[in-house]
């Protein structure tokens, strides 16, 4: 029974060693074929291995980097780079995603992103280092490109919108004279015609203003500042002040914070969504309440109103650029409102979102970051 039992402890231990055999190539072929760069270094930073992908992308043999430094393949102005990353892991940190460059055999420098960790052995204790190194330099370019194309854009619909302003000025001003003209002579269907000549050329003059109020926002640098949103709130307000006169409205508010952002844009933030709380409200007189209230994340406001409400299927869509729920005849407007609004909370770091129901009223929610 003694001889029997060894040799099934034999068979055992043959059937684990042959498990962690098979375990540790295909831990091999994972290194040896991954898509992206891995170097493995001692704790004091000499490489071990790397793998295909290395020698593939930076031009450098195995032979040629064992015992080597990764320091000695970086550009000059940032070799400080390789000696921070390892007294960092040395302290048993993890460096997640550092924007760096490394110079491959050819003597071209590629920028790359790097996440570096300890391995450890059985007992938990730092064993050897891993990089895993992503080549980036088809991601800067494409990143490059989408930049340029979107400032071409912007200047697009910045010049264009300019260029058509001076026409329609024209064509509302030869309408005006036009319907001078006409009034010792009054003919009902010209009167008509030149009424809606008048409407449509006030109503480009609109567009265009907000499409160049878009462009400026896209373009313009955010240069963030302490700002009191309490007083960016009373300059909104000062600013619809014929509008809240017309209505009747009451706007109230709660005590608001201080937060880090631009107060021209917060401004604009704000009067647009009062605005449009005083437009769509049809039957009642307009209730609007801002409040704030801190989140983990930040600062969450609220501007919430009596008005129409939307209904849910529209929730997301009346952010988008030209999306309008309503005939320019019941509620006049160009569809960008909501569009700048969003734009100026995703350029302070936040997000934007509205909670509704048709007939009820809606509560416009934006998040900032509280620094």
């Amino acid at each position: 029974m003694t001889g029997l039992a060894s040799t099934i402890a034999v068979e055992g231990d043959v059937t684990r060693l042959k498990q962690i055999e098979l375990q540790l190539r295909r831990m091999t072929s994972v290194f040896l074929e991954a898509a992206d760069s891995i170097i493995i270094r001692d704790l004091e930073g000499r490489i071990l291995d790397v793998n295909k992908e290395t020698e593939r992308v930076f031009g450098w043999s195995r032979e040629d980097v064992l015992g080597r430094r990764p320091k000695q393949a970086l550009p000059t102005e940032i070799q400080y780079q390789a000696d921070d990353v390892l007294a960092r892991l040395q302290r048993g940190e993890t460096v997640r995603n550092l924007e760096s460059a490394v110079r491959t055999k050819t003597g071209d420098v590629i920028p790359v992103l790097v996440t570096s960790f300890l391995l450890t052995d059985d007992e938990g204790q730092p064993a050897a280092i891993a990089d895993i190194v992503k080549d980036v330099t088809e991601l800067k370019k494409t990143s490059a490109l989408l930049e340029r194309r979107n400032r071409e854009l912007q200047y697009f619909s910045s010049a264009l919108s300019h260029d058509l302003a001076a026409p329609a000025r024209g064509i509302q001003g030869l309408a005006e004279a036009l319907q001078e003209r006409c009034r010792e002579h009054p003919d009902e269907d010209v009167q008509e015609e030149l009424r809606l000549i008048q409407d449509s050329a006030r109503r480009m003059q609109t567009l265009i203003v907000d499409l160049l109020s878009y462009a400026r926002l896209e373009n313009e640098t955010l240069a963030a500042h302490s700002v009191s949103v309490a007083a960016v709130l009373e300059q909104a307000l000062e600013n619809l002040h014929a509008e809240i006169q017309r209505t009747g409205a009451q706007v109230t508010s709660d005590p608001l914070p201080t937060v880090g952002g631009n107060a021209t844009q917060l401004t604009q933030l704000f009067q647009n969504l009062i605005g449009n709380a005083l437009k769509f409200c049809r039957l009642e007189t307009p209730c609007v309440h801002v409040s704030a209230a801190r989140v983990e994340a930040g600062w969450e406001f609220a501007v919430r109103d009596n008005g129409i409400g939307i209904e849910n299927a529209n929730l997301d869509k009346i952010f988008k650029p030209f999306q309008r729920l309503h005939s320019q005849e019941v509620f006049p407007g160009t569809g960008l409102g909501l569009t700048i609004c969003r734009t100026i909370v995703e350029r302070h770091g936040g997000r934007i979102w509205v909670e509704s129901e048709k007939g009820r009223g809606s509560v416009f929610r934006f998040l900032l970051p509280a620094d």
